[in-house]
Order: C-alpha cells, then sequence, then structure tokens
C-alpha cells in the first residue's frame, strides 16, 4: 500500500510540474525585411513559459511597442508610426499570444494570434529552441503581408514592399 502512495504521489508531482517560466534579456533581436525597407523594433516584453517535454502547458505571449521601431533613417522612421501606416498613437502595440506549440522534426511549430494595426490574424511559423549557458535561445522565421493587416501606407506605399520577412532571436533566463 505504502508503494502504491508513494508511486501515485510521484505520478501526481511529475504531471503537476509547472512548465520553465523564462525571462526576456537584452540583446534579442527582432529584424524585418520587405525588400526595400528594412530595420528592427525592439520594446519586447512578455510572458514564455516553454518546456519542450511539456507542450500542453507552454505558451508565448509578447508585446512589441510599434514607437520602437527603427528603419536607420529617422525621417521613415516617422512616417512608419503616423496614421497612413502603423498608427502608433491608435494602435501602440503588436501582440502574439500562441495557441498551440508543437514539436517538429527539427524544431518546433508556434501557431498563436497576431495583432496588428488593430487587424488579429492566425500565424503559425516554426522556431528553434537551444538551451545555453545563461539560459535558452528561441530563433523563428515568418512572413507577414502589411495589407492583411490594413496597412496601407499613404500615396507613396507602392513605394514598398508588401510581403515583410520578420527575424526573430529571443535570448532568455530562468525567472527566479
Amino acid at each position: 500500500m505504502k508503494i502504491l502512495l508513494y508511486t501515485l504521489a510521484f505520478g501526481f508531482l511529475t504531471f503537476t510540474q509547472p512548465t520553465t517560466n523564462w525571462e526576456i534579456k537584452s540583446g534579442y533581436q527582432i529584424k524585418f525585411d520587405g525588400g526595400k525597407v528594412k530595420g528592427t523594433f525592439h520594446g519586447l516584453q512578455g510572458d514564455i513559459s516553454f518546456d519542450e517535454n511539456d507542450l500542453t502547458h507552454s505558451k508565448i505571449e509578447v508585446v512589441v511597442d510599434v514607437t520602437t521601431i527603427n528603419t536607420g533613417k529617422s525621417v521613415m522612421n516617422e512616417h512608419a508610426k503616423n496614421e497612413s501606416w502603423f498608427n502608433a498613437n491608435k494602435y501602440p502595440n503588436i501582440t502574439f499570444k500562441s495557441l498551440e506549440i508543437k514539436k517538429l522534426n527539427n524544431g518546433f511549430s508556434v501557431l498563436g494570434e497576431l495583432n496588428m494595426h488593430g487587424v488579429k490574424k492566425a500565424l503559425s511559423f516554426p522556431f528553434r529552441y537551444k538551451q545555453t549557458d545563461s539560459g535558452a535561445l528561441f530563433e523563428g522565421q515568418f512572413k507577414v503581408n502589411r495589407k492583411d493587416f490594413g496597412i496601407n501606407g499613404n500615396a507613396f506605399g507602392f513605394m514598398v514592399g508588401d510581403l515583410y520577412t520578420v527575424d526573430l532571436a529571443i535570448p532568455v533566463k530562468k525567472k527566479k
């Protein structure tokens, strides 16, 4: 009877172990490339709970401050923040909230909801997770069409690309 109780207690503890909670470290990179316009975003914050052995309880919820856009040109940065592009006053954040994380042969895949410019769309993309000496690193890449999110630009919108590739490299450390 004692062995049965110990086995049940061990099983309960094993299945109720919390997923690892990660804190986003400085040095992350959010790069975008639309061919004619390239740049970065800063101001990333969020909650990442991830355990490669417990994907059911893993989740990713992040927020990026739109006003941190940097194209390398101050005039272009200001245009990107104005009403005809991101409209940072009305839509100050880009958010992503995972709905499901799956294991792939060479990494993982996340399905979630991307909310940008007041429009929510499903987004799925592969990512890699690597443990490092100081924590872990999440890396991924996805494509997004700005027009799918109502970012049509002003009369000069035809001068920039519609489809953008977004590269992510997010170092994290365990939360205390």
